[in-house]
């Protein structure tokens, strides 16, 4: 891959925060979102064929079942991207952020970053936010956040995200109790929905792919959309592994941090 400059302001202009309702295609093996932002209109790079199966309340009738990347393969456009966690990759892990100022980035994570944005893989931040579905703090506290973390990878090594998707709903069992986020939700890891509508928006071929994050439910994520599933054992990657948190899981690499995370990633997509 070549190395590559960001646009000036790319570390802050180029995160989109995208959040989508849910819509169900019962065709497709979970529910997923449909992303407000990505009209279903033909373009240049996709065959209206293409748009219109995805439209589509169910599979056209020549196809019983038509995968994301099929369409994708079709177009000729597909790219691999890192689905990276936000807390204990990026971040230090402190539990529920209250003070913006308290997200701090966990060392060489910016550096990280930085590789793969110069050997121009597609990096999205995929996290399950509930602080506000469980009455912490504000959707607005979340957006700060963000452009916080934005503002820190910038400034430590002119890193940058290419989008930022997050789940901030909650079902009433696992504690939500705001009326307008608790419920379940195609987004929230490990389910694929926020994968899936990455996927779609920005022509990603989620079997190339990979996912690096902290927990169980990261690596869950993984496979549960055919990418690669790599744990950190920053944030509470080894209390998974000790079997302290969460389920027993089963990654398809475990390294020290992001750093390490992004060398493996390196040699495997050779």
């Amino acid at each position: 891959m070549r190395a590559s400059s960001p646009p000036p302001s790319a570390a802050v202009a180029c995160c989109c925060v995208l959040i989508a309702p849910p819509c169900t295609w019962p065709w497709l093996p979970v529910p997923t979102p449909l992303l407000c932002s990505a009209p279903l209109t033909p373009t240049s790079s996709c065959p209206p064929s293409a748009i219109a199966a995805w439209a589509s309340p169910r599979p056209p009738a020549t196809s019983p079942t038509l995968h994301p990347r099929q369409c994708w393969r079709q177009c000729g456009v597909a790219r691999a991207a890192v689905f990276l966690d936000r807390d204990g990759v990026l971040n230090r892990e402190a539990g529920y952020l209250h003070q913006v100022a308290d997200l701090e980035l966990i060392p060489g994570a910016a550096q990280a970053l930085r590789q793969l944005n110069q050997q121009q893989w597609f990096c999205c931040l995929v996290s399950n936010q509930s602080g506000p579905a469980r009455g912490y703090y504000s959707c607005a506290h979340v957006e700060a956040l963000h452009r916080r973390l934005s503002r820190c990878l910038h400034a430590q090594a002119r890193a940058w995200l290419d989008a930022i998707y997050y789940c901030l709903d909650l079902p009433p069992t696992a504690g939500g109790c705001v009326p307008e986020f608790a419920r379940w939700s195609a987004w929230r890891k490990p389910n694929t929905g926020m994968l899936v509508a990455a996927a779609w928006a920005h022509d990603l071929d989620l079997g190339r792919s990979f996912v690096v994050g902290d927990k169980a439910t990261d690596i869950d994520l993984a496979h549960n959309a055919g990418a690669t599933g790599i744990l950190v054992r920053t944030g509470y990657g080894d209390s998974v592994l000790a079997g302290r948190y969460q389920h027993p899981s089963a990654p398809d690499a475990v390294a020290a941090d992001l750093g390490e995370a992004v060398r493996w990633i390196g040699q495997a997509a050779v």
